[in-house]
């Protein structure tokens, strides 16, 4: 019998962007832009500058975590 390896769902519930927000709805934003800009940039901006998302959630951005 073989082991099937079973990949992750692309869904942002996985991804390797998805961060923790009070001020969402959801409770959940894309951190995408966040964590591809430097230190310094990541400090000038408010946690609602980026999207909201719900663990559903699916886009080409996605990064398995």
């Amino acid at each position: 019998m073989e082991n099937a390896i079973i990949p992750q769902s692309p869904q942002c519930k996985t991804c390797t962007f998805l961060m923790p927000s009070q001020s969402s709805k959801t409770g959940l934003r894309c951190g995408f832009d966040y964590f591809k800009a430097s230190e310094i940039a990541r400090k000038f901006k408010l946690m609602t500058h980026y999207p909201e998302v719900k663990e559903m959630n699916a886009c080409e951005k996605w990064t398995p975590n």
